[in-house]
C-alpha cells in the first residue's frame, strides 16, 4: 500500500528506463524541487561486477553484490528521514537485466534475482517501490547522449539486450495500475518533466490509490512473459 507521507514511512518512487533516458538527471532535479532523498544508481555506489559471468556462481555473486547495494541504499534513505525517496533504478532493473542476458546466451538467472529481492522486500531490508516513473528514449537520442556523456558497457548497448530488457520492463509496467506508474518521454525538456513528475507524485501523496504493486515473480518465464515473447533470433 502507499505509505503515509512521513519520514518514518517515505513514499518510494522508482525511476526506471533505458540507459541515457535521463533518470539520474530527473532524480536530481526532483530532489531539488521536493523534500526528497535520492538513492543513487548502483554504479554510483560501487563498481559493477565483471562481465561476462563464467558460470552460475558468478551470477549469484553479482546478485549478492547488488542486493548488498540495495540494502545500503535503503539504509541511506531511511537515515536521511525525508518523506520521499527517489530510487535511481530499482530491483526491476536487476531482474530485467537477468532476462536480457538470455539474449546473449551468457549465464543468467532471473528466478534467483526475483527470489533474492523478494525475500529482502519481505524482511524489510530493502525499499518497496510505491510507484514507478519510467523514462523512454529513442535510439537517436540515446546515441547522441552516449556521444556526449561517454559509453556504458558494450553488452548494455547490444540491441538484442536492449529489446529484451525493454520488453521485460514494459511487461511489468503494464501490470501496474495507472495511478502508480507514469511513462515519460526522456526527450522532453527537463522543466516539463519535473512538472509532470511532481504532479504525479503529489497525486500519489494526496489520494493514495488502492491496490498493490505486483510482485516481481510476474516477470518469470511463462507463455505470456517477456522471455517467451523474445523472438528466437533475438534470444
Amino acid at each position: 500500500m502507499i505509505h503515509p507521507n512521513t519520514a518514518a514511512s517515505p513514499l518510494v518512487i522508482a525511476l526506471e528506463g533505458p540507459c541515457y533516458a535521463g533518470k539520474t538527471t530527473l532524480a536530481a532535479a526532483l530532489a531539488r524541487t521536493l523534500c526528497a532523498t535520492v538513492a543513487p544508481d548502483y554504479a554510483a555506489v560501487a563498481p559493477l561486477p565483471p562481465f561476462p559471468p563464467h558460470g552460475h556462481g558468478d551470477v549469484r555473486a553479482a546478485l549478492c553484490h547488488f542486493l548488498g547495494l540495495e540494502r545500503h541504499r535503503a539504509a541511506y534513505a531511511r537515515a536521511a528521514a525525508r518523506p520521499i525517496v527517489l530510487c535511481d533504478r530499482s530491483p526491476l532493473t536487476l531482474i530485467s537485466y537477468e532476462i536480457g542476458m538470455a539474449a546473449l546466451g551468457v549465464p543468467h538467472d532471473p528466478a534467483l534475482a526475483v527470489a533474492m529481492f523478494s525475500a529482502a522486500l519481505d524482511d524489510g531490508t530493502i525499499l518497496a517501490p510505491d510507484a514507478y516513473l519510467y523514462l523512454t528514449v529513442t535510439p537517436p537520442m540515446a546515441a547522441a547522449r552516449r556521444a556526449a556523456r561517454g559509453p556504458v558497457a558494450d553488452h548494455l548497448s547490444d540491441l538484442r539486450v536492449q529489446r529484451a530488457i525493454n520488453a521485460a520492463d514494459r511487461f511489468y509496467l503494464d501490470q501496474i495500475h495507472p495511478s502508480r506508474r507514469l511513462v515519460l518521454d526522456g526527450a522532453t525538456p527537463l522543466p516539463k518533466l519535473v512538472t509532470q513528475a511532481t504532479a504525479f507524485i503529489a497525486d500519489l501523496q494526496q489520494h493514495r490509490p488502492p491496490g498493490r504493486i505486483p510482485g516481481w515473480h510476474t516477470l518469470l518465464p511463462t507463455t505470456t512473459s517477456p522471455v517467451a515473447a523474445i523472438p528466437a533470433e533475438v534470444r
